[in-house]
C-alpha cells in the first residue's frame, strides 16, 4: 500500500511505500522496533554514564573505554582496542591521539611489528582512571540494583545471547 506524507509548504509531497496493517497504520512502530528501543535505552544510560562519571573529567566515553581497558591490559596495541571494544579504527586513532596530547597515555614502537606502535597509561592516566572507576563502578551498582538478583542474571544471560546472535560466534 502506497502511503503519502504530507511535507512543508517549502517542500514537495514525498511519496513513500511502507508496509501498513488492515488499519492503515504502520506494521512496525519505532518504538517495538527492538534495535530502536534496545539502542534507545543503551543511549540513555551511556549519556547518564557519561555526564555523572566522564564529563567533569572532560573524558568522552571512547577516551574512558581505552584508559579503562588499557588500565586491565597494561599494554596493548589500538588494533587490539578496536578489536575488544567493537569501536572503529577512525574513532580509536583521534581518542588515542586526543589521549596522548593529554599526556594520559604514552606510545611507544612495537618492536615485532614496526607497523603499529604499543599504548600505555602514564602515571597521570593511571591518576586518572583511580579517580573515575569509584565513580563508574557506583553508576553502574545503581542501574544493576534497580533489578532484582533474578533479573540481573536474566539480564546478563540475554545480553550474552543478543551479542551472540548478531556477532555470529557461538
Amino acid at each position: 500500500m502506497m502511503v503519502y506524507r504530507e511535507r512543508s509548504a517549502a517542500a514537495p509531497m514525498v511519496r513513500a511505500s511502507f508496509p501498513t496493517n488492515d488499519n492503515g497504520a504502520f506494521e512496525l512502530p519505532l518504538a517495538e522496533y527492538f534495535p530502536d528501543r534496545f539502542g534507545l535505552v543503551a543511549m540513555r544510560v551511556v549519556r547518564e554514564a557519561e555526564r555523572q562519571c566522564l564529563k567533569s573529567h572532560d573524558i568522552g566515553l571512547a577516551e574512558w573505554r581505552i584508559l579503562s581497558l588499557l588500565s586491565e591490559l597494561g599494554v596493548t596495541t589500538a588494533k587490539t582496542i578496536g578489536e575488544v571494544t567493537d569501536m572503529h579504527k577512525t574513532k580509536v586513532s583521534r581518542a588515542v591521539a586526543d589521549l596522548e596530547r593529554r599526556r594520559l597515555i604514552a606510545r611507544r614502537p612495537n618492536r615485532n611489528d614496526l607497523r603499529e606502535s604499543l599504548l600505555s597509561l602514564t602515571e597521570v592516566g593511571q591518576s586518572l582512571v583511580t579517580q573515575i572507576a569509584p565513580e563508574c563502578r557506583a553508576f553502574s551498582r545503581k542501574i544493576w540494583n534497580s533489578l532484582d538478583e533474578s533479573e540481573r542474571a536474566l539480564l546478563k544471560n540475554l545480553l550474552a545471547k543478543l551479542d551472540q546472535s548478531v556477532s555470529g560466534r557461538a
